[in-house]
């Protein structure tokens, strides 16, 4: 017999979902996850909001990054691919925005030949994982463990401010009171951005704490094994036995040794990247791919490892006054600057510890001059993706406060990872949907190391599309507010006034493809939104 009834190879959002659910209904299953991260129980930088801007700081603790190859749509420069890598996995150090996909997006899933995975049976999924804490709780869940709500009494402006200017400069739009209520009227309008926090606790609400740990105390037939990144699968015939997998916890004398585990069931839940590289370390994969690395063909399945698609982003930064309040002290790090934070935040849970800087944006659609100046390559996207689905945005902007400030394009990620100078920084960024990124996973070798993609290669219209947002919002040359106080920062300088449209950054156009190249980055695989 099995040790095991179930494994999971990953210790994500879906294994932590279903292993919670799996484990309450029937506490006799004895149940392992195997997670190549960390344990986030009460660790501070996955608890406490404000503090998740470290969990990127800190380099390979909390994500696993993976390669691309230059790519002439990016400059021909490579970027890095950051996964989550740690208990709870994208729930656990995503930025906590609440979005949810559009109703047409499941569609498509079940229309390509997959019953029940429409939005009538996904939805109602969906909705019994989430507490949707807001008066307008319409096609949310109100009953569920993972708490969604508004954040208060901060002192951050930006996101209020944004508002007024752009409903003032953009009436076509106008507001909505839920941007992700799963109706064509959240899209296209402004609106308060919710996020993945408990409003009693001012905690992250991530799955790892309110599917797992909180049963791990009394139920001792389910086991968590961090620092275990699952090698392969274990396969007899045409079954599934169990895993194998490397133990390389900080000072374990047994890192890197292969260990074994025997289940009757084996659950993949690596993730976008980790679970094809499982697989094909298994032997399931494109047969050319399996023979190059000498790995024994089990299953021949070529799609394996293909058709990576992705979002893309794009940050505009914006210099605001000294006296903003932004959350600048919690992102260095100092102990001394974030200690009032913290004390308010364990004495109330409210107050910018409780905040992750996000506080409105839009789910945009191009108008009729909009999609002209778009060119007919986009037109014709449009036409056949779009245009027959309201609920279909093109690009999701959100504004928020992020507290650093850039010398230059090239400074986009380098201010991700540290602070410059010591003046604050509005940053708006923008979310291209609907599929710009295309690659293929390769050089994957026997071992458990991270993937390349060979291509991470936007669609020509997509990356259009990406540059408008920067060249043309109709209400960026108004001040954000009655006193002016934002500042597009050009030559790596500082001007005072409102706002400017378009901005230079050295004497190039913000909006110019050369730029655009330059300062389009992907945006984190992180699951349970964003």
């Amino acid at each position: 017999m099995a040790p095991y009834d179930i494994i999971f190879a990953g210790g994500g959002t879906a294994a932590c979902i279903i292993a919670g659910r799996l484990a309450a209904a029937d506490p006799t299953l004895k149940i392992l996850i195997l997670e190549a991260g960390k344990h986030t129980k009460d660790v501070k930088t996955h608890q406490q909001p404000g503090r998740y801007f470290a969990n990127l700081v800190g380099g390979g603790d909390s994500f696993t990054y993976h390669d691309t190859v230059p790519s002439k749509a990016l400059g021909n420069r490579p970027y890095l691919l950051p996964s989550a890598k740690a208990m709870g996995g994208g729930s656990s150090v995503n930025f906590m925005i609440y979005t949810r996909a559009s109703p047409s997006d499941y569609d498509d899933w079940r229309d390509l030949g997959n019953p029940g995975w429409g939005a009538e049976d996904l939805t109602p999924l969906s909705n019994k994982a989430e507490s949707y804490e807001d008066t307008a709780a319409a096609n949310h869940g109100t009953s569920g463990p993972i708490k969604v709500s508004t954040v208060e009494h901060t002192g951050i402006r930006i996101g209020t401010q944004f508002l007024d200017v752009a409903t003032a400069r953009d009436p076509e739009r106008g507001t909505t009171d839920d941007t992700n209520s799963l109706t064509v009227d959240a899209i296209n309008k402004y609106g308060r951005w919710n996020r993945y926090m408990s409003p009693q606790t001012g905690h992250r609400s991530d799955v790892a704490h309110h599917y797992i740990y909180n049963q791990l105390d009394q139920n001792k037939n389910l086991e968590v094994r961090a620092h275990c990144r699952v090698k392969r699968v274990i396969i007899e015939g045409d079954k599934a036995v169990g895993v194998e997998y490397i133990s390389h916890a900080p000072g374990d004398p047994n890192a890197d040794v292969v260990v074994s585990a025997f289940g009757s069931l084996i659950v993949v839940a690596g993730g976008a990247f980790g679970s094809p590289a499982i697989l094909e370390r298994s032997g399931i994969g494109a047969p050319a791919l399996l023979k190059s690395l000498d790995i024994p063909e089990v299953v021949a399945l070529p799609g394996v490892g293909e058709n990576y698609n992705d979002h893309n982003r794009l940050l505009n930064a914006y210099h605001t006054s000294d006296d903003e309040v932004t959350m600048d002290k919690i992102f260095r790090g100092l102990d001394s600057d974030i200690k009032p934070f913290e004390d308010q935040f364990l004495a109330q849970g409210k107050g910018m510890m409780a905040h992750n800087g996000v506080d409105a944006g839009i789910k945009i659609r191009p108008n009729a001059k909009d999609l002209e100046s778009l060119g007919p390559a986009f037109a014709d996207r449009w036409a056949n993706f779009f245009a027959n689905n309201p609920d279909k945005p093109g690009v999701c902007a959100i504004r928020g406060l992020r507290g650093h400030v850039l010398r230059g394009p090239s400074d986009v990620d380098g201010a991700a990872c540290r602070i410059l100078r010591r003046k604050s920084q509005c940053r708006p960024g923008q979310l291209l949907r609907g599929g710009i990124l295309h690659g293929q996973f390769l050089s994957r070798d026997r071992s458990s190391s991270p993937l390349t993609c060979r291509s991470n290669t936007p669609r020509r219209p997509d990356g259009r599309t990406l540059s408008r947002p920067t060249r043309t919002p109709r209400w960026r040359s108004s001040p954000v507010s009655s006193t002016p106080t934002t500042t597009w920062p050009c030559s790596g300088g500082r001007t005072s006034g409102p706002a400017k449209s378009p901005g230079a950054w050295t004497g190039t156009a913000a909006s110019s493809p050369r730029t655009t190249r330059s300062l389009r980055r992907t945006a984190p695989r992180c699951a349970c939104g964003r």
